[in-house]
């Protein structure tokens, strides 16, 4: 039962938005996948997450050479790694708004933490308690933010 904040540096009125000066991809890889899948899975958001994206099954590689008297390649990956999906960052974020806004909803009270996505800021710094702990969540004692 963890209260999570989410920090976005965009206005709220601009994350549903496509702005092509933000118009990058977020790969969810592994490390990912096991937040999609086991936070909100009766929200089914790996489900949206996968509806939405391109699985990195689906997507092949080419290498340019720096040496331009050699020819484009396209490299043998393999698929010895596991599978992640790539999907747009507005999309990520309208997904993660609105699941977070199902969660809060439908939730009985006491049952599960409160996510707040708190727009138009942004993360200055992190200080922990524990700086040599692996987990961030029971050591962070102050985090700083600024809205824009």
């Amino acid at each position: 039962n963890y209260d999570v904040t989410i920090y976005e540096a965009s206005p709220k009125e601009m994350i549903y938005n496509y702005n092509p000066g933000l118009a990058y991809l977020y790969n969810i890889n592994c490390h990912g996948r096991d937040f999609t899948e086991g936070c909100c899975t009766h929200l089914q958001l790996h489900e949206k997450l996968i509806d939405s994206s391109i699985s990195s099954e689906d997507v092949q590689f080419m290498i340019v050479p720096s040496d331009p008297a050699k020819g484009i390649s396209q490299p043998s990956l393999g698929r010895d790694f596991p599978t992640s999906h790539w999907i747009a960052r507005h999309d990520m974020m309208k997904l993660l708004q609105d699941t977070v806004q199902q969660h809060n909803e439908r939730k009985e009270k006491g049952s599960a933490g409160n996510i707040e996505f708190c727009a138009g800021v942004k993360c200055e710094s992190v200080s922990t308690t524990n700086p040599t702990s692996n987990n961030l969540g029971s050591s962070v004692s102050t985090i700083i933010i600024s809205s824009n």
